[in-house]
C-alpha cells in the first residue's frame, strides 16, 4: 500500500510514498505543520487508490 499527498480536490503532490509516516513527513516539510494552513489548502495524506474504469 502506498500513500499520496492530496492538495485541493484532486491534485497529487509528489510521488507515492511507501508509508503514511514518510508522506506525512514530506507534507510537513513542504507545507509546515499549521493545521489552519492545511485546512485552507485542503491538504491531506491518503491511501493511493486506483479507480477501476
Amino acid at each position: 500500500m502506498t500513500y499520496v499527498i492530496i492538495k485541493d480536490r484532486d491534485t497529487v503532490v509528489g510521488s507515492p510514498f511507501g508509508s503514511f509516516a514518510a508522506a506525512l513527513q514530506r507534507a510537513t516539510d513542504q507545507f509546515g505543520d499549521d493545521v489552519r494552513h492545511w485546512m485552507y489548502l485542503n491538504l491531506r495524506v491518503e491511501e493511493n487508490r486506483q479507480l477501476a474504469v
